[in-house]
């Protein structure tokens, strides 16, 4: 009797499990697996790899009704490295369920001290290739006892400076600290933002001017108190007046490299921190290079083009460009002009619909590549909202070296790694607005090109 009893004890729990495994299963096909950018570069002495953050969401159930789905899921998050060659996935690690995490949003920081920097309800930082954690708010508090309980859980108190390479953080009671990279402690943050280089220049001119005004001045009352002959007099203020003149050409010249430069790190930033930028925003119409005006115009754009060069983002979808150089000089007000008369159009190009020099996401510039010298450029493989993004790379001749369609209509996040482009992006109608399932690894010498389905979790073959 106690084994009948077991044996049907035992069946009704393996019919149990049984249901249970099938309806997992038939849910299974309903389960979303994305990246959260953006991914993160890293190279090491036996490979480069990719660093990634995955929202994979496990429906729990799903319904139909009324021409309406409702669908419940179980999100879990993980960390993953692929190779940057081969687009393969090399290892994967859970980290946190969504439950368990406080504040929002995930996502990836920067790719800093050779560690993989995130946020995910607590700053943490992973070694990339080995995928183990090197920190989280209990590590820094035991490194920084004076800080402990004092570590935001809010991601706006992390700030990444790009361009000095700076992770800033404040802490709840107010204080400003600057995390150290290699030892992971914290050193006071300066309030005093640094003048650059072209401020000080500028500055040390301006007391020079002032200098002068002093000279001139001084030089009018010698000549009151009949000090100084009137010959003398008006000689000497002739080369105070050229000196100052020089000067203040050089505070003009001085200034505008300024606004150049402040407009470029304007650019860079929007750039960079932007995910799923507007296609407008990936690329430029001209370039300078060598002495010589590159550009990817229309014809009736390079007729109404302005001779003074300056940043330009041409648009229209059903535009189709062509190649054009021409040599530039400067003008007497040191700005890049070019003479239309002496344009030339490079034949061997095809047209470009709506192209142009595809931007470098870190600097904000057209992509410059070697071996020959060349860009890669952008365009649509057709107008409309159906027109994927295709990548060309175009020499100084017009001579096309290889093109690849990405079969993107809109990319999420792109990478120059100096050999290869890294593109991800999302062909995927299963996924919501600006999640992000596909990567692409291109070899910038030949185009091939190598991918990775994040949905899938499977290589992905590109189309020829």
């Amino acid at each position: 009797m106690r084994k009948l009893v077991w044996g049907s004890l035992l069946a009704i729990a393996a019919f149990v499990a049984g249901l249970l495994f099938l309806i997992r299963g038939c849910l299974s096909q309903y389960d979303e697996r994305s990246a959260i950018g953006p991914v993160l570069f890293f190279s090491g002495k036996e490979r480069q790899i990719l660093f990634s953050i995955i929202q994979s969401e496990e429906a729990t159930s799903y319904s139909q009704k009324g021409g309406f789905t409702q669908k419940t899921v179980s999100t879990t998050y993980f960390i993953q490295n692929n190779d940057v060659t081969t687009a393969e996935k090399i290892s994967v690690k859970q980290v946190k369920r969504h439950k368990d995490i406080r504040s929002f949003p995930v996502e990836t920081i920067a790719a800093w001290g050779q560690l993989a920097w995130v946020y995910m309800g607590e700053l943490m930082a992973f070694d990339p290739f080995t995928l183990e954690k090197k920190a989280d708010t209990e590590i820094l508090e035991k490194l920084n006892p004076a800080s402990r309980g004092l570590w935001p859980q809010e991601r706006r108190y992390y700030e990444f400076d790009t361009r000095r390479q700076q992770l800033l953080v404040t802490l709840a009671d107010g204080s400003r600290w600057q995390l150290d990279p290699a030892s992971l402690l914290l050193k006071s943050a300066t309030e005093i933002k640094p003048a650059d280089d072209q401020e000080l220049q500028i500055s040390y001119w301006r007391g020079l001017v002032q200098a002068q005004q002093h000279q001139q001045d001084s030089l009018y009352t010698l000549l009151r108190q009949q000090k100084l002959a009137a010959p003398q007099f008006y000689a000497l203020r002739q080369r105070v007046q050229q000196q100052r003149d020089s000067l203040y050409l050089l505070i003009r010249n001085g200034e505008k490299i300024q606004r150049d430069q402040q407009q470029l790190y304007r650019r860079q930033e929007q750039l960079s921190e932007s995910y799923y930028p507007s296609y407008s925003q990936m690329h430029t119409s001209v370039d300078t290079t060598g002495g010589q005006l590159y550009a990817v115009l229309s014809a009736d754009e390079m007729k109404e083009a302005n001779v003074r060069i300056q940043w330009q983002q041409a648009n229209g979808d059903a535009v189709r460009r062509l190649l054009y150089t021409a040599p530039y000089f400067m003008n007497k007000y040191d700005e890049a002009e070019f003479e239309k008369t002496a344009v030339v159009q490079l034949e061997k190009a095809a047209y470009l619909l709506d192209g142009g020099f595809l931007l470098d996401k870190a600097t904000a510039q057209p992509i410059h590549l070697r071996n020959p010298d060349s860009w890669l450029f952008i365009g649509k493989s057709r107008v409309g909202r159906e027109g994927t993004v295709v990548l060309k790379r175009i020499d100084k001749s017009g001579n096309i070296r290889w093109q690849f369609d990405t079969g993107l209509t809109e990319w999420a996040y792109w990478l120059c790694t100096g050999d290869r482009l890294l593109v991800l992006g999302a062909d995927n109608p299963e996924l919501g607005h600006q999640q992000t399932h596909l990567l692409w690894t291109i070899s910038l010498g030949d185009g091939r090109a190598g991918g990775y389905d994040y949905f899938s979790d499977a290589p992905r073959i590109p189309k020829r």
